[in-house]
């Protein structure tokens, strides 16, 4: 009499299953569209059998060839993440990606803001000292700079919901008017 197999415990296919389920539902998928993708990564596969997989009981096996076709399927998923993690894992992992991707962004924006307002402080040297070499009334230049000011407002890039110049830009108004001979505002 032949000996029985000990259960599993690595439950590599349970998890395959719940993350294919996952990925299915959170692309709004259903077992045909993800058929359909299948088949046009050479993995034709029916409807019905992608229900077996992650619904069935006991559940459909999965074949290299699909396992390598769910991978290409959900955008070149590692194998490893394809079937190691249990389904709350995989989204942990997920939003973890997410917020490296974000943190990353959010570097590269703040590196831009740097340049930008180093690039700023430049022009606005320029311009005092433009307005200074050719004897530029400061007066004119303020009417052009609140006018500017006024048509930005309303994209919130130079002054605040109550029309308050920002920080930077009254310190620009504060210049101006001290090259004219005013009283800073």
């Amino acid at each position: 009499m032949p000996r029985p197999n000990k259960p599993r415990s690595i439950s590599a296919e349970r998890n395959l299953a719940a993350r294919i389920a996952t990925e299915r539902e959170k692309r709004g998928w259903n077992y045909e569209v993800l058929a359909d993708h299948m088949a046009r990564v050479g993995c034709a596969m029916h409807p019905s059998a992608l229900y077996k997989i992650e619904k069935g009981t006991p559940a459909r096996r999965i074949t290299v060839d699909e396992l390598v076709g769910f991978s290409k399927v959900f955008d070149n998923f590692d194998l490893n993440q394809m079937v190691a993690l249990e389904p709350d894992l995989v989204r942990a992992s997920d939003l973890v990606q997410l917020l490296a991707l974000a943190w990353s962004l959010m570097d590269d924006a703040l590196e831009e803001a740097e340049k930008a307002r180093v690039k700023g402080v430049e022009v606005a040297e320029d311009l005092f000292n433009h307005i200074r070499d050719h004897d530029i009334d400061p007066e004119s230049v303020l009417v052009e700079l609140r006018r500017m000011v006024g048509q930005l407002f309303f994209a919130g890039l130079l002054a605040d919901q109550a029309g308050t110049p920002k920080p930077a830009v009254q310190r620009l108004i504060d210049r101006l008017e001290a090259l004219k001979g005013g009283e800073p505002s």
